[in-house]
């Protein structure tokens, strides 16, 4: 059997004349096979014809909306002015036909698709307008990830202007591509100048080690966090702490630097360290023991010194109530301590007996703060001072006055019997 050849297809000779048969009864239903939306608009604004894809574009079915108005149904309100004026124009002759153009239209359930057509004029053999023959592609995807990319780049580009943290941007062979305002006031140089430098020209000699450090982790799209030394446009060095990553920037993978100084932070945390160092050692080499606990008494740290005082370690009494230890301290005291506390009062010089691990009783005078935090008073703090040896004088001060007390009397009882002898004898 005979064949008719195409450059990539053979369909046999029989068949071939029935589609050209077919395509000539009914052109239109080829026009279904198309992966376009195509729709026939009449001089009148109707419309004619719509094709598959078309009315699955628009939610709808042809025989629902032939002989409607494309404009008024399918058209947005506030555009549709302005497209019906110029499809007017172009039936009067006045302009020629817009070959490429996009727009939206509203489907049936009254969303906007964006979509881009190719639009030819049809005339009758007078050179009548007939109408118009449209074919559209659904672009709204691609319109609102373009739009979406410009939204996303222009709120970067807000953020990289109004960012307190410095920001570089260079690439893997260490040229600048950009620097916001920040980097430019911490670095001293323009932005002119930045783009001019390498990223090695930020750098100490001696921290250039931590630049490549920084890039070999980043080889392994991580994140990177780090402190270094940098240098200034003056010469002068300061600390950053720097958060590195991996982004594309104008088609071109670059890092992206976060800078923030901190030279003032690390120096005011290495001596809040040392002075943390030089309490720690004052408290732990006392003879005073000093002790933090919450409102409910539990003490919560004591200071190593409770164990040659009372026998008791640091273990036996975090966590348990002072009151524990001061067995025979009357209620009345304590409440009036807690009460003191509570009022944002301190206590000074308030005498407690104390019991010690093995159940002997000694002096203390406690003196305590509350501890305030968001202005509610959560805990106290104080000390615990031995003053069973002064006790123990004052004890000792005390039987000397009773005894020097009972001398006196006696002695003036015996003067004042003499006195009295004299005076029988005198008369």
């Amino acid at each position: 059997m005979k064949t008719v050849t195409s450059s990539d297809s053979e369909i046999t000779k029989p068949a071939y004349s029935k589609l050209l048969k077919d395509l000539k009864e009914d052109p239109l239903k080829f026009l279904d096979l198309a992966g376009v939306m195509i729709v026939v608009i009449s001089a009148q604004k109707r419309i004619v014809y719509m094709n598959k894809k078309g009315c699955e574009i628009l939610g709808c079915d042809l025989k629902s909306i032939q002989g409607k108005n494309w404009f008024e149904n399918f058209i947005p309100q506030r555009l549709r002015k302005s497209v019906e004026s110029v499809f007017e124009k172009i039936m009067a002759g006045d302009i020629k036909s817009v070959g490429y153009y996009e727009n939206p239209v509203v489907t049936k359930r009254g969303e906007e698709k964006f979509i881009s057509w190719d639009n030819y004029v049809l005339e009758d053999e007078d050179g009548k307008m007939l109408g118009t023959i449209s074919s559209g592609s659904d672009v709204t995807q691609k319109k609102n990830a373009f739009e979406d990319i410009i939204h996303s780049e222009e709120k970067y580009r807000n953020l990289f202007e109004a960012a307190n943290d410095a920001i570089l941007i260079y690439d893997f062979e260490d040229n600048f591509h950009d620097a916001n305002p920040k980097a430019m006031e911490l670095f001293g140089y323009s932005r002119e100048e930045m783009r001019t430098l390498r990223i090695q020209n930020l750098y100490p000699k001696h921290a250039q080690s931590k630049l490549t450090e920084m890039k070999d982790k980043l080889k392994d799209d991580r994140i990177v966090t780090l402190d270094t030394e940098f240098i200034s446009k003056s010469g002068e060095s300061f600390t950053g702490e720097i958060s590195a990553s991996l982004f594309i920037y104008g088609g071109e993978k670059v890092i992206q630097i976060l800078i923030r100084e901190v030279t003032m932070k690390r120096k005011l945390e290495e001596d809040l360290k040392e002075n943390e160092r030089r309490f720690r050692t004052l408290v732990e080499s006392g003879f005073d023991v000093v002790f933090t606990a919450g409102m409910d008494g539990i003490l919560t740290y004591i200071s190593p010194v409770i164990k040659e005082i009372t026998g008791f370690s640091q273990e036996d009494v975090i966590g348990h109530s002072y009151t524990e230890f001061f067995p025979n301290t009357e209620d009345a005291v304590i409440k009036e301590v807690m009460a003191k506390l509570g009022a944002r009062e301190s206590i000074k010089n308030v005498e407690m007996k104390m019991r010690k691990k093995s159940g002997e009783e000694f002096f203390v005078s406690m003196n305590a703060a509350p501890i305030i935090e968001d202005e509610k008073v959560i805990g106290m703090q104080g000390v615990f001072t031995d003053i069973s040896e002064r006790k123990k004088t004052e004890l000792q001060l005390e039987a000397k006055n009773e005894e020097l007390e009972k001398i006196n009397k006696m002695m003036v009882g015996r003067e004042l019997k003499m006195a009295e002898l004299k005076k029988k004898k005198d008369s």
